[in-house]
């Protein structure tokens, strides 16, 4: 009997992490600027991946913000806690993962991560054993 309530135990213990990694799935896909902010309330406190251009102007070494451009929207990106690559500069497309957020009347998106230059450029590098081309992990 012992055995039989450990064995029903794990397996409730297994269907758990299954369905915790099902829920706590990365979001798939990535969204442009534009698309995020022609209705951003329907992406709120949502975990997404914006692409979009570091306005030129918009980021000075040692702060903890920058402007993402799209083709005819801006969006406001706090990475503070989070580390950039040496290939981070303005003029360049990349892609932010995160959280988007509404503070006093104006659309934050709250970085969780920072990827510069094309993703599959990444996972290539990190299937051949190579090293990220801006020595970050995978």
């Amino acid at each position: 009997m012992d055995r039989r309530v450990r064995l029903l135990a794990l397996g409730g213990v297994v269907i758990l992490a299954l369905a915790a990694t099902l829920l706590l799935a990365p979001p798939e896909g990535s969204l442009s600027v534009d698309e995020v902010m022609d209705d951003p309330n329907e992406f709120t406190g949502d975990a997404i991946s914006i692409r979009g251009l570091v306005m030129n102007g918009s980021w000075q070494e040692g702060d903890t913000d920058f402007t993402l451009e799209g083709e005819n929207e801006l969006l406001q990106v706090d990475f503070s806690g989070v580390s950039i690559s040496s290939g981070f500069s303005e003029g360049k497309t990349i892609l932010v993962t995160g959280e988007l957020l509404q503070s006093d009347g104006e659309w934050i998106f709250h970085a969780e991560e920072i990827q510069v230059g094309c993703p599959s450029k990444y996972e290539a590098e990190a299937a051949d054993g190579g090293e990220h081309p801006d020595n970050v992990t995978a």
